[in-house]
């Protein structure tokens, strides 16, 4: 084997240990040279080289089968950090995350109404300085910025397009803004991607195709195929929220009649919800989850919170059913919209609905689940975005080339593609 083949193959086989570990540490040695199917001598020297650029710690011993107890091989979670920004306008969450994709640090911000871009922008920076000034390790040690967001993204060149409901948000150069003011690189990705990407790494109870719908202040979704989240030409595939349910409808901040959020997405039903009751617009802006607040009124039988859940239910049943007809996927996780799943009514009429719009072919294997993700979460798959990044861009020097050819082997050798990253963007 050539020199050069050698050494390339030295890096893929290092990239794959190292993003193994990432995602299913703390492990035995045992247990990497089972799941790589790598050689002995090679893991040895892969996992020394590891330990010694500080990315691996022993982290204490396992369980034994007969002999001395396995030194356990785990992410050293003080060896880098990343800045996450979960950009949910009008509340904006902020944290420090370490290697183990756990917030040490974390700040929020809720902006009043007509924020412009530029006091929003300036808010922002302030908070991740706020947080870089209490970070209690070298702030050489944080090594990128991610920023989930909604609205439209171009997430090749960092810039957000638009989001909806700021006035004047337009072609924000967030990537170069921020890389200017914090000399470290930013990744930017649709927030419900974020979300999905979550769904897919924590839990193992569904099928690698799945339609993922999150309702925050808007209405996002995330198709996934083949275990991975579909992203579209610059990140904004799933643009569910802006779906036309009614052409006479009410006009949405998008500026067009009858969006799906109009009748679903969580600002909207805040809203709705003051102009009928005496509860003002300002206490509707305190609520964190509009939907569980409005469950809870349902049970003390509010028929103004009944009637929004049940308009809401039957229209997101409308937009998902236009999507699994164009995709034919038939699984839906279902994220912020609690009681669709777990109140017997609302589940029922959301299922009812959904198998009535789709032909029959199509709704046989029809099957609902709730999210297991937490909003809250975002900050940590941005920072988990950025690890991502670093672990690509510094043990992943190849070729296009040279990629393809040994994309077949590499993911024969390891049969969970999860945990390789060579169809990523």
């Amino acid at each position: 084997m050539k020199k050069g083949t050698t050494t390339l193959v030295r890096k893929i086989n290092k990239y794959i240990v190292l993003q193994y570990i990432f995602e299913k540490g703390p492990l035995r040695q045992e247990d990497i040279i089972k799941k790589t199917r790598l050689s002995r001598p090679t893991i040895t020297e892969i996992v020394r080289e590891l330990l010694e650029e500080n990315i691996l710690k022993k982290a204490g011993r396992g369980e034994s089968s007969g002999g001395r107890e396995p030194v356990l091989l785990d992410i050293n979670e003080t060896s880098l950090f990343a800045v996450g920004v979960d950009f949910e306008y009008p509340k904006i969450n902020i944290g420090i995350i370490n290697l183990k994709r756990e917030a040490i640090l974390e700040s929020s911000h809720i902006f009043p109404e007509q924020s412009c871009p530029n006091d929003i922008l300036t808010e922002v920076i302030s908070q991740i300085d706020m947080l870089i000034e209490k970070f209690p390790f070298d702030r050489s040690l944080i090594i990128g910025i991610g920023i989930g967001l909604p609205g439209i993204i171009d997430n090749v060149n960092g810039v957000s397009k638009r989001i909806e409901r700021i006035a004047g948000w337009e072609n924000i150069p967030i990537k170069d803004i921020f890389e200017k003011r914090f000399g470290i690189p930013v990744y930017i990705q649709n927030d419900v991607h974020l979300l999905a990407t979550l769904e897919i790494e924590s839990r193992c109870d569904i099928p690698d195709d799945f339609i993922f719908v999150s309702i925050r202040s808007g209405i996002g979704m995330a198709v996934v195929m083949n275990g991975e989240v579909y992203h579209g030409f610059r990140g904004n595939a799933g643009f569910l929220g802006h779906m036309t349910i009614d052409i006479n409808g009410d006009k949405c901040v998008c500026g067009q009649k009858g969006c799906l959020e109009m009748y679903a997405g969580q600002l909207s039903q805040k809203r709705r919800f003051a102009e009928r009751t005496s509860i003002n617009s300002k206490e509707m802006k305190e609520i964190e989850n509009v939907y569980d607040f409005l469950y809870r009124q349902t049970l003390d039988n509010n028929i103004y919170a009944d009637e929004l859940l049940t308009d809401a239910c039957v229209h997101l049943a409308y937009g998902i059913a236009n999507v699994i007809k164009i995709i034919e996927i038939p699984t839906i996780v279902l994220e912020g919209v609690l009681p669709f799943i777990v109140e017997e009514k609302y589940a029922a009429l959301f299922k009812h609905t959904l198998k009535k719009l789709l032909f029959e072919n199509m709704n046989e294997n029809i099957l609902i689940l709730q999210s297991k993700s937490e909003n809250k979460m975002i900050i940590n798959s941005c920072g988990n975005m950025i690890f991502k990044q670093y672990i690509k861009k510094n043990y992943y020097h190849w070729t296009d080339e040279s990629r393809i050819k040994f994309a077949t082997k590499s993911k024969r050798r390891l049969k969970n593609k999860k945990f390789l990253l060579i169809s990523e963007s």
